[in-house]
């Protein structure tokens, strides 16, 4: 076997970076101005931190090992001192990935003007000078070490370099020079056996040319591929394509001016400068979408802007909101974040500029995981229309009216955008009065009152593709010619209706209807779309009727989601039984075929029209493992994955009519759509490999909690599923966790991944059989993280007050947890459990005065008794009565409570002042009575001897440990205050015998 001469190389390589890193981490007065927060450093940098420490440490493990495999041991001694520093940056990683986790425990809430000012909290300032004075002693030997080890390896490098070279197109331009150095390399090895610089800068500055290119390059794609979202595409592929030869008058050059067709020409607005908006509309169903879609695809319109942008270059972005989709597609988020990508794909050296805060941080740590806010998406857009003074920008967005958001922001958006020279904005929407009054003054277009010929076009296709029009034709021309008159003019420029029409009337065709009957056809037919769609509903067959209405509420409740697969599984009779019975295998072709097209005539017999599947595979990326699956990798699988949707948003509109919903809940009583929508789910991650749809799952479990559905079997399938499933070698199932969920840890098992979504009854089952939950127990204890996180930990909230603005932690855990044991003064973090309890209180106090709202006020009393319980549940277990007094009012509770619930904050004060009366003579008696203590005969011990001198010294009692002696009988507590004053009891101890 070969030796890789690059392997020692490549191991410094990888220790320089480290130490570069580190050194510039720790530097003094050195501010991490590219902070999360700009000048801080805070627990978000500490988590990028760590991960990058762990990285560069895991690199020069692998790095390291590869080198002791290649080398088998036969190296030189400068490679030794090589593999000797990476030892040495094995242990400076180790000591500071410990004090990281440090920093970055639960509670601290500190921020820090640069990481050295961090590192002062847990080292000494003599330690901290010592890592500086190690990393500059390892980086000058490793600078003298790389050269030696360099010059040693020059001679085997020749001929791999030239292999490699003369095959790579990208670096045929310094191949010449490459080779020339390395040769001026060798000869001057010859002239001297001492150790001598090698002048290696040719090669060195082609290649770092060629290393940052590459580096700028993949940061730009990642950051490209964070602005991407799953479905980016997937409404522009379900809008119906233009048919032949219509809308080609979009682009002509004149028009008609009458006042019966009034419109602005779009040929002259591309290419003018004048005006810089223009606005289609046009009636639901008159193909606003189709002709945005199509002049967008139309080459002419891309050279008409040319002729705008002149010397300039041109940048076109586009996009589709659809409020039949998911939220991204109906919300600005998806805008701006389609927009930017759109536009950064096509120049990607702007990201820089755009988002400098992301580039920065990226460019540090290698990646940024920052989830994009819509406050930095907005910063991001402004910034790019403010450099357009270097490039012209036009955008065109559909479906203004299915923005699920405040339409005067959005018109102020596009209003803000064409006030700059470069930037041009083309939209569509209904005639809504808020977009009539804002765009009068612009150039638009009426759809409707343009469309007629191109419906002519569009029927007189169709009819012309069928043998019985065809016959009908040549006996009755002039009715064939009448027939699509009539369906035009009754249409009023409704392309949809008229869609809905031909199908109707070539099933007549068909069956060879005689001219009579297709009239009379034609006059049964509603001319009012809604009217017709109610038509169509009420033809549903009898038999029908419940399973067409199960399908609708599927549709709805999966929010654009349903894929054919998923609905076929949801479809099965015994579908509870099948999640568990299923093995962990992706589905074969016979079945998948069966199941996509049994769905497919299912969908048509019983909606009629209403659901549809797209008829062409869609670029959608599903998931981060869809390009890993062999079997959905190809086009012809893609179909299963293919959503169910509505024919058209009229149809979603109509069905979510007052009448209509009304009607389809009547008739699917018994029916709860997240019932299936979670057991589907479940199936398509056993039989698509794709755990992705744990998402999906998780979503659904929280509707079934909501209802009361006991669900815990099932997610109990899905962790089994789980372990089963092979894993691609550069994803685990944390770091799968932490794709679906940002805020979710890198290391996160399942039991944690569900803690972050409302699944208490099924978190709670857990718990209360004593099943972990979190893979990092060094975070701290559970009763902890359930009164601290519990704002992001939703399945510790309350199932009682989920509904509200604020949910409390759950009441049972926290009484399960200190019955169990758990100690409410334990220490995270500088502070107690307790002291967390106090401080969330008084904050959750301050919160609920701002609920003003009939809505929020509801909940003021309820939350705040709430917190109240919770404070009396912690002082009966033996919470400290000292950390009550850290409060400006000289009293915590009375801080939190006071103002809303005077009794309740006496109350609760009052028993504490009892708990700290007791604590102050136990602590007096218990010392005594130690001495008297039943004996324990596994572990006896002499008694202390006592002289004049000396006396006897016992340890002294933990706080928690003291009132446990106080009030070992109370474990029985109570969540409202009784209004009785404890009694003394005796008890007895196994250990002590003490009055209480």
């Amino acid at each position: 076997m070969a030796i890789d001469p690059l392997s020692a190389i490549g191991l410094g390589a990888n220790i320089l970076q480290f130490i570069e890193f580190i050194s510039k981490l720790i530097s003094i007065g050195n501010e991490i101005h590219s902070s999360v927060y700009g000048t801080t450093v805070e627990n978000f940098d500490l988590e990028v931190i760590t991960r990058t420490v762990s990285g560069l440490h895991q690199r020069i493990y692998e790095s390291n090992e590869e080198w002791k495999v290649t080398t088998k041991g036969r190296v030189s001694n400068t490679d030794r001192e090589i593999e000797r520093l990476a030892s040495s940056c094995d242990e400076i990683a180790e000591d500071l990935l410990s004090v990281l986790a440090e920093l970055r425990a639960p509670g601290k809430l500190s921020k820090w003007n640069s990481m050295a000012d961090a590192l002062k909290t847990v080292w000494a300032r003599s330690k901290i000078k010592a890592l500086r004075d190690r990393l500059d002693q390892y980086k000058a030997g490793l600078h003298s070490s790389l050269m030696i080890s360099l010059m040693d390896k020059v001679t085997n490098l020749t001929p791999t370099l030239t292999r490699q070279l003369a095959s790579g197109s990208q670096l045929d331009r310094i191949k010449g020079e490459l080779l020339q150095a390395i040769w001026e390399a060798n000869a001057s090895r010859g002239v001297s056996e001492a150790v001598a610089p090698i002048d290696l800068r040719p090669i060195s500055s082609h290649l770092s040319q060629l290393t940052r290119h590459e580096q700028v390059s993949h940061l730009q794609s990642q950051i490209l591929e964070q602005l991407s979202f799953q479905d980016q595409h997937d409404r522009e592929f379900r809008i119906a394509s233009a048919h032949a030869q219509t809308f080609k008058w979009i682009f002509h050059q004149t028009h008609d001016q009458s006042e019966t067709m009034p419109w602005s020409n779009f040929r002259s607005w591309l290419e003018d400068n004048n005006e810089h908006l223009y606005w289609i509309t046009g009636k639901a169903g008159s193909g606003k979408s189709t002709l945005m879609k199509f002049i967008v695809h139309e080459h002419q319109c891309e050279e008409l802007l040319r002729n705008w942008a002149g010397d300039m270059p041109l940048i076109m972005t586009r996009f589709y909101f659809w409020n039949s989709g998911t939220v991204a597609q109906m919300s600005q988020e998806g805008l701006l974040r389609t927009i930017l990508y759109d536009a950064l794909s096509q120049k990607p050296e702007l990201i820089a500029k755009i988002m400098p805060n992301r580039w920065i941080r990226s460019q540090m740590f290698g990646c940024d995981l920052h989830p994009w806010s819509l406050s930095e998406l907005a910063q991001a857009f402004r910034r790019l229309l403010a450099q357009s003074e270097s490039y012209k920008l036009c955008f065109f967005v559909d479906g203004l009216d299915e923005f699920d958001g405040d339409h005067e922001e959005l018109i102020g958006l596009f209003k803000n955008a064409v006030s700059y020279q470069n930037v041009k904005a083309c939209s569509s929407s209904r005639p809504w009065v808020i977009f009539e009054e804002a765009f009068f003054q612009r150039p638009s277009l009426m759809l409707e009152k343009l469309t007629c010929s191109d419906i002519v076009q569009y029927i007189t296709a169709n009819f012309d593709d069928n043998s019985g029009f065809r016959a009908l034709q040549r006996r009755e021309p002039d009715f064939a010619s009448t027939l699509i008159n009539n369906i035009a003019i009754k249409a009023c420029g409704v392309f949809l209706w008229v869609t809905l029409v031909v199908q109707s009337l070539l099933s007549g065709m068909s069956n060879y209807d005689c001219i009579s009957d297709l009239q009379k056809r034609l006059d049964r037919l509603p001319g009012d779309l809604e009217k017709f769609y109610r038509k169509i509903f009420n033809s549903i067959e009898h038999e029908y009727v419940e399973h067409a209405c199960q399908y609708f509420r599927l549709v709805a409740a999966a929010n654009g989601n349903l894929t054919v697969l998923q609905l076929s599984f949801a479809d099965e009779d015994d579908l509870s039984k099948l999640i568990h019975e299923r093995p962990v295998e992706l589905l074969n072709d016979e079945e998948a075929d069966y199941r996509f097209e049994s769905t497919k005539r299912r969908l048509n017999s019983r909606c009629k029209g209403f659901l549809e599947i797209p008829t062409r595979p869609l670029g959608v990326r599903d998931s981060v493992l869809l390009s890993t699956s062999k079997t959905f990798s190809d086009d012809r699988h893609l179909r299963y994955l293919q959503r169910v949707a509505y024919l058209h948003r009229t149809v979603k509109d109509f069905l979510k009519t007052a009448e209509v919903d009304e009607r389809i809940k009547a008739s699917t009583k018994n029916f709860k759509p997240c019932v299936p929508l979670l057991n589907s789910s479940v199936l398509m991650l056993k039989t698509t490999m794709d755990p992705a749809h744990c998402r999906h799952i998780m979503i659904y479990a929280e509707q079934a909690d909501t209802i009361g559905y006991h669900y815990i079997k099932i997610l109990d399938e899905v962790h089994k599923s789980l372990d089963a499933h092979p894993y691609p070698p550069n994803l685990h199932k944390g770091s799968l966790f932490h794709t679906i969920n940002k805020d979710i840890p890198p290391e996160a098992g399942f039991l944690e991944f569900v803690t972050y979504y409302n699944v208490s009854s099924y978190v709670s089952a857990k718990i209360l059989q004593n099943v972990p939950l979190f893979a990092n127990p060094a975070i701290g204890p559970l009763l902890d993280r359930l009164i601290v996180d519990y704002r992001e930990l939703k399945a510790l909230r309350d199932p009682e007050l989920r509904s509200g603005p604020l949910p409390p932690p759950s009441l049972t855990l926290v009484r399960h947890l200190l019955n169990g044991g758990g100690d409410p003064n334990f220490i995270v973090a500088g502070r107690t459990t307790w002291q967390a309890v106090l401080e969330e209180s008084v904050f959750v106090s301050n919160v609920v005065n701002l609920w003003t709202t009939c809505g929020r006020a509801k909940y003021i009393v309820p939350t705040l008794e709430h917190w109240a319980s919770i404070v009396e549940i912690f002082i009966l277990s033996g919470a400290d009565p000292q950390a009550n007094r850290n409060s400006p009012q000289a009293s915590r509770i009375r801080e939190a409570f006071g103002t809303r619930m005077p009794h309740r904050a006496m109350g609760l004060e009052k028993l504490l002042a009892e708990r700290m009366k007791r604590r102050s003579t136990a602590a007096r008696i218990v010392p005594l009575l130690s001495h008297i203590a039943v004996p324990d005969f596994h572990d006896i011990r002499p008694m202390p001897v006592m002289n004049r001198q000396s006396r006897a010294e016992t340890a002294r009692a933990t706080l928690s440990e003291t009132f446990r002696l106080t009030a070992h009988s109370e474990n029985d507590f109570s969540t409202k205050p009784t209004g009785k004053r404890c009694r003394p009891k005796y008890s007895l101890d196994p250990a002590h015998r003490y009055y209480q």
